[in-house]
């Protein structure tokens, strides 16, 4: 069926369409993750009810679906259910058959990168989805950097071009978010949180 209401579907608004949004990050303190080239999906616990979505439809319990797959390997539903709410953790399914699987993982794997407290309508922190990675066993994006950002537009067009999965293996760009979640008023989403995509991917993917 449809995608549930009172969840946001997983969009990332692309920092070079929105400059300007580049001073609402300078100074805070961020994380820079590697995008992962698969295909997004969000599982969610919500008064008891498990639910495995893709990126715009929810999908009936079937044991050929790799996102249910996914969900039984990582134990999603029982990992959710120690935070004691509703909450719907996202992040990218890849790996063989997925998008070319650009990582070259065997398999089919899963990496975090949102954890969303569906009662408040908000983002967990940074922080507080690795503490809940961490606990409960579960695979996030890879960071690759953290710190104070001060980076010009230019330096993250460079930082997502060298970035590799592989030798040889262009990622796809990287992501830029605060370890505290913030609010946009540029980003159409909203929130605080921006794609680079790398400048060799796009060439070597014909973007």
């Amino acid at each position: 069926g449809a995608f549930p209401s009172g969840m946001p579907k997983t969009d990332e608004p692309n920092l070079r369409s929105f400059p300007e949004a580049l001073g609402e990050f300078t100074g805070r303190e961020c994380s820079i993750t590697q995008k992962v080239d698969g295909t997004s999906a969000t599982y969610y616990l919500r008064g008891g009810a498990f639910g495995v979505c893709t990126r715009n439809l929810e999908l009936l319990d079937d044991p050929a679906s790799m996102f249910w797959r996914v969900a039984r390997e990582h134990r999603l539903r029982e990992a959710l259910a120690t935070l004691g709410g509703d909450f719907a953790l996202q992040g990218e399914v890849h790996g063989e058959g997925i998008q070319g699987n650009h990582l070259g993982v065997k398999g089919v794997s899963f990496a975090a990168f949102n954890l969303f407290d569906i009662a408040t309508h908000a983002y967990a922190s940074h922080n507080t989805l690795e503490e809940f990675c961490k606990v409960s066993g579960l695979p996030m994006v890879r960071e690759i950097w953290r710190g104070e950002f001060r980076f010009t537009l230019p330096e993250l067009v460079e930082l997502a071009r060298v970035q590799d999965y592989a030798p040889g293996r262009p990622a796809e760009g990287i992501v830029i978010r605060p370890v505290e979640e913030a609010r946009s008023r540029i980003l159409e989403s909203g929130r605080l949180s921006a794609k680079v995509i790398s400048e060799r991917y796009a060439l070597k993917h014909g973007e």
